[in-house]
């Protein structure tokens, strides 16, 4: 959930920081006030906040890396997919021992790749036996409209935390 709240967090303050200097959501975002925090007001400012996620997803200059957008979307999806805690890893052991049982029991799971950079999500729709060497082959839609075969090893690399 965390990771979440950052990669949003991020985004938003990349749109922030492409705005001109005049515009008034730019000038809050780096101004400084010199003075305590007034009594009831929440402990950190939004910039501060900013900061400590870029940390978190590992961003040392977020400003400057911010100002390209693409680079940007690219930057907080891979920093967010890798960014992970192991306790949100699907269970890998327990999902090849129940596709090895029943290779249906993963179709409807998400999955989840970056591919040249860009992230793509999608579902696993088919379980198949591939005629030359009788290996099981999951077919996965993507959200751009590709599919594309994986065999378990390969596709229990793409499965989404949720599949667990």
């Amino acid at each position: 959930m965390a990771e979440y709240l950052d990669k949003r967090t991020l985004g938003w303050a990349g749109h922030i920081a492409r705005m001109p200097d005049n515009r008034w959501p730019r000038k809050l975002l780096s101004s400084y006030v010199p003075l305590p925090r007034p009594t009831g007001a929440p402990p950190k400012t939004y910039g501060k906040y900013v900061q400590e996620a870029a940390a978190r997803m590992g961003c040392t200059d977020w400003l400057s890396e911010a100002k390209n957008r693409g680079k940007w979307r690219i930057t907080i999806n891979r920093k967010h997919l890798h960014a992970r805690h192991p306790q949100d890893q699907p269970n890998k052991t327990a999902w090849a021992a129940a596709a090895v049982r029943s290779p249906s029991t993963l179709i409807g799971l998400r999955v989840q790749k970056i591919f040249h950079g860009v992230l793509y999500r999608g579902y696993i729709y088919d379980a198949d036996v591939d005629a030359n060497n009788n290996d099981v082959l999951w077919g996965v839609h993507y959200n751009d409209g590709d599919r594309a075969d994986y065999n378990l090893h390969q596709l229990l690399d793409l499965l989404l935390p949720s599949a667990q």
